[in-house]
């Protein structure tokens, strides 16, 4: 597969993990708890922030396919700055699906 794709991907996934998923609230508030504190004041960069975890995670997936480059670099840079506007593109993709489908369901039952 094209290693921009892998990137592209890669950063759609960790996007989708920690700002989506609620995985990165969970394993927050247990820490909280083990912690003995409040876990909105627990900052864990780069495993909660998702512009952070997007660069270190596509930057590991070039190393790891040997095609670090300026450029592959730049892209995953790239990626990890339009991290907010990917998990708002999800959102928005999946509101209108949703609600294509209540629209259809109410016409079929009128």
């Amino acid at each position: 597969m094209n290693i921009y794709v892998e990137i592209l991907l890669t950063a759609w996934l960790v996007v989708f993990v920690v700002d989506l998923s609620g995985f990165t609230q969970s394993w927050k508030a247990a820490l909280g708890r083990w912690l003995h504190v409040d876990p909105s004041n627990l900052r864990c960069k780069p495993f909660d922030c998702s512009l952070c975890m997007t660069f270190w995670t596509t930057l590991a997936v070039t190393l790891i396919a040997g095609e670090l480059s300026f450029v592959t670099v730049a892209f995953c840079a790239l990626c990890a700055l339009f991290a907010d506007t990917m998990a708002t593109t999800t959102t928005l993709i999946k509101d209108a699906v949703l609600a294509t489908l209540d629209a259809i369901y109410k016409r079929i039952n009128k």
